[in-house]
């Protein structure tokens, strides 16, 4: 079987438009990426509690400071909330596949 590696592009321009985007630490947006799945081309994020301690083990923080971050993340428009309790839509816009 082979295996292909998915190939994101950040857009810095585009985030950079966003005052916000500076209060995410860098590890912890490619961690975020990490943890992006993809479904009908869009890029969505499950914020379940396996998510969470990942992404707190690779950043080396808590799980307070996980639920700070994805906020942050949140605020800066880089993710975006669904109607369903804890998925995260990708903003396009900054990133793609």
């Amino acid at each position: 079987m082979e295996y292909k590696k998915s190939v994101m592009k950040i857009n810095f321009r585009k985030m950079m438009e966003f005052e916000e985007i500076g209060k995410i630490p860098f590890d912890f947006f490619l961690a975020l990426l990490s943890k992006a799945e993809v479904l009908n081309g869009n890029m969505y994020l499950y914020n379940n509690q396996t998510v969470r301690r990942e992404l707190g083990d690779y950043c080396n923080v808590g799980d307070n400071m996980v639920f700070k971050n994805i906020r942050s993340a949140v605020d800066a428009k880089l993710l975006i909330p669904t109607e369903d309790r804890g998925v995260y839509l990708f903003n396009s816009k900054m990133v793609s596949r």
